[in-house]
């Protein structure tokens, strides 16, 4: 496959979690629905690009994308220990709230209070299908092949995907930032330690597996989250 074909079946995947956002997110009142796929698209080009550049070199693999064969029994077990993630993280968070969050705000709601249709709908395709793209298939293929220069596969896939977990982790501070929630040492821990440690997992997905295989646990995550606030209810 020529790394035209690669590029453009990146593309064309990523850009399934971006229309999700323009459909799903209600932009700022005077700000045209549109806008909310400028970033994203921008890093969608350029981390696909290093990813369609990078991950073959780095012997990683991708059913929808390089057509590497896949382990539906891999991608099974792994679905479902991410609905089982998903239920613990969520039920942990809304029980430790009071340890990160102040009394007398309500935000940053915990994993179980921002669940919806809406917040599932954007995990299921923008954060298991682009986020994954953009982290592991751009971002830790192009690291790990660098790093190979100096070190084992093994020892450059660790660098990478941890690398990449923390990249991960910290993307998630932007939306908490506009919504002029206080970062406190106790909530900056929170959200490194879950989006970490669950972007880590991921990484590690990919290196022994597929990036399939990380769309699938990333897709269950949100699944087991989703569940465990229907059962609160």
């Amino acid at each position: 496959m020529t790394r035209r074909a690669v590029f453009l079946r990146t593309i064309l995947l990523g850009l399934i979690g971006i229309v999700a956002v323009v459909l799903l997110i209600d932009p700022p009142r005077g700000i045209p629905r549109a806008l909310l796929a400028v970033n994203p698209v921008v890093l969608l080009l350029l981390l696909g690009g290093v990813g369609a550049l990078t991950a073959q070199k780095a012997g990683l693999r991708s059913m929808l994308i390089l057509k590497d064969p896949i382990d539906r029994t891999a991608l099974v077990r792994t679905a479902i220990l991410a609905v089982v993630l998903g239920l613990a993280f969520a039920l942990s968070d809304h029980l430790l709230s009071p340890m990160w969050r102040a009394d007398d705000l309500a935000d940053p709601k915990t994993l179980l209070e921002a669940a919806s249709l809406s917040t599932l709908g954007l995990g299921l395709t923008y954060g298991a299908i682009t986020e994954e793209i953009l982290m592991r298939w751009g971002l830790m293929s192009g690291l790990m092949l660098w790093m190979m220069t100096y070190a084992s596969r093994t020892s450059a896939a660790i660098i990478a995907l941890s690398f990449a977990a923390l990249i991960f982790a910290a993307g998630h501070l932007p939306a908490l930032i506009a919504g002029e929630v206080a970062l406190s040492p106790a909530l900056l821990v929170r959200i490194f330690a879950i989006n970490a440690s669950l972007g880590a997992w991921f990484g590690w997905l990919y290196f022994r597996n597929n990036l399939e295989t990380t769309m699938i646990a990333h897709a269950g995550f949100h699944v087991g989250a989703f569940g465990m606030a229907v059962l609160w209810l």
